[in-house]
């Protein structure tokens, strides 16, 4: 059976997306609304080449996978977005669908999350205070502003200075705190994240210029103008909750492994932000029998564009594969013929410094 027909049955009707479902990645589900609204999201590609459908349907399907394993499940359907991307759709979790996977696996999570005006900056802060041995978060609030509404514009007008956030976890059947942690977000970080991506608050453009060797080149810049009816705009509030705690959880997989797919499931893709700033880039086809990272053909290129999209919809993907190209190291393979079996991957977890981290050095001889 063809991919492209998967994505066909995909969007053929709700029996046979579900059965789709179930034969290509085990979920096992009759939630209708579900189905529906994913028919809904991938309809609205208008996908016009078996390459696009092939693309759409891997994305998708490794998206929900991903939520699968994390505990997250059909039925969480209101909680759950399709998230059109290019010509994809990426399923993504919001705050309260992590939450029930969460609780599925025995954990109550409660989140303090504070939107700090600027009269408030240092005043309003979470305060460590140790009782018994362990360290407890208490919010010290002196309220000069108590006006903490978010939206769009407050955002960028500067009304708030920060943002902070405590997670207190349960652990249900113990009924006793397993874990408590708190992070803080300035503005300025909390813009660069809603500036990244198609769904961000400003709307951006490709300009075109020159680079230092006389080629022309395109590159992303985002304007001041307001993207009205993307998600930052319409739900700022949810976004900017969704942003932190997601900071937040950082801390929580080194302490809790059990949440940890859960945690895969909710969080946004590390790629996102590098790649909705990245140029499209077009190179000059050379023939060798290796790969040159440096001068790959558009084929290539191509590969490397699928496999982000792959990444992008399933973070423990790309965890998977910088495993797999580090043991490769270890057992004594050749740096070319590393780059010729996973140049692809390569590619895309150079984007990401903590990947490259690991695997970086292997490849320093080749520049």
């Amino acid at each position: 059976m063809s991919e492209l027909s998967v994505y066909k049955q995909l969007t053929a009707g709700t029996g046979e997306c579900l059965n789709v479902l179930k034969r290509e990645i085990g979920l096992k589900t009759d939630c209708m609304p579900f189905a529906v609204k994913l028919i809904e999201a991938m309809q609205s590609l208008n996908v016009k080449t078996e390459q696009e459908a092939l693309n759409a349907a891997n994305v998708l399907l490794s998206g929900l996978q991903t939520l699968s394993q994390g505990g997250i499940i059909a039925e969480d359907y209101d909680k759950i977005d399709f998230v059109k991307r290019g010509k994809t759709i990426v399923p993504s979790a919001r705050v309260e669908a992590f939450y029930r996977a969460a609780a599925r696996k025995g954990y109550r999570i409660i989140d303090t999350i504070i939107a700090v005006p600027a009269e408030d900056a240092n005043t309003t802060y979470f305060k460590e205070n140790f009782y018994d041995g362990d360290v407890i978060l208490t919010l010290e609030d002196r309220r000069f502003n108590p006006d903490r509404a978010v939206n769009a514009e407050r955002l960028i007008s500067g009304y708030f200075a920060k943002f902070i956030c405590r997670l207190d976890i349960h652990d249900v059947k113990q009924n006793k705190r397993v874990a408590m942690t708190h992070c803080e977000m300035p503005l300025a970080d909390m813009l660069a994240v809603s500036s990244a991506s198609e769904q961000g608050i400003y709307k951006s453009r490709w300009e075109e210029y020159v680079n230092e060797y006389g080629y022309k080149k395109k590159r992303k810049v985002i304007t001041e103008e307001l993207n009205s009816g993307t998600f930052w705009v319409n739900w700022t509030g949810e976004m900017v909750n969704k942003t932190i705690i997601r900071r937040a959880l950082k801390r929580v997989k080194e302490v809790l492994p059990e949440l940890t797919e859960a945690i895969y499931a909710f969080e946004q893709d590390e790629y996102e932000e590098t790649a909705q700033q990245q140029e499209p880039v077009i190179e000059i086809p050379v023939q060798a029998d290796n790969v040159d990272l440096h001068n790959m053909t558009s084929e290539q290129l191509a590969d490397c564009q699928e496999m982000y999209s792959l990444f992008f919809a399933n973070p423990k993907l790309a965890e998977d594969k910088t495993a797999e190209i580090k043991a490769l190291f270890e057992n004594g393979a050749d740096v070319q013929d590393v780059i010729n079996k996973e140049y692809a991957s390569i590619v895309v977890l150079k984007k990401s410094p903590a990947k490259w981290e690991e695997i970086g050095g292997y490849f320093d001889a080749k520049g």
